[in-house]
């Protein structure tokens, strides 16, 4: 029986070597995958931007009125946005604040030139949808940040949250094709 029970310890000893590897490697196979997801989600705007860049954003009809602005072009829009984007190099709250009242109105302007009509952004927001501008919620919630700041004298912001506000305008301007 002794030879019985050896076999079966080292049979037993065997399974647990095995059952341990295949923890370990699905351990790192797991952590690859997750990684993969999270580099993925992080790098997803890529894909979005280059899938719709062909369909953005023709204006819902051709302007009618002569305003006294000129449309913003390609150039102007770029330097006017690094001289906002500058804003975001000082240390005064109040600059990133200016930066993201300035931001919000240059896109607001944009859409004023594809003849995108109201009297408000917000107005001009509305005639949007979300299939034909994907980053619809995103730019609502932005103004909405906006519109806290010029109403709210208690209103507060961080570099960082300036920051990733002044990305998703950079975004919205991007797929607008002005930057």
């Amino acid at each position: 029986m002794s030879g019985i029970d050896t076999f079966v310890s080292e049979l037993r000893s065997i399974f647990v070597v095995l059952v341990v590897a295949a923890k370990l490697i699905s351990a790192v196979f797991s952590l690859a995958l997750i990684g993969g997801i999270i580099w993925l989600l992080r790098n997803s705007s890529f894909l979005e931007d280059r899938r719709q860049m062909n369909s953005f954003y023709l204006p819902p009809q051709s302007r009618s009125d002569s305003s006294t602005a000129a449309p913003e072009t390609k150039s102007a829009t770029t330097k006017r946005w690094e001289e906002i984007r500058n804003r975001l190099t000082t240390e005064d709250e109040g600059h990133y604040q200016l930066a993201i009242i300035e931001a919000d109105k240059l896109v607001d302007n944009v859409l004023k030139d594809r003849g995108y009509e109201g009297s408000s952004m917000g107005e001009r927001l509305k005639q949007l949808d979300q299939e034909t501008f994907p980053r619809l919620e995103q730019l609502w919630y932005v103004h909405k940040v906006r519109n806290e700041i010029v109403h709210s004298s208690e209103y507060h912001i961080a570099l960082s949250d300036a920051e990733e506000i002044l990305n998703t305008y950079e975004r919205v301007l991007r797929d607008l094709d002005v930057l």
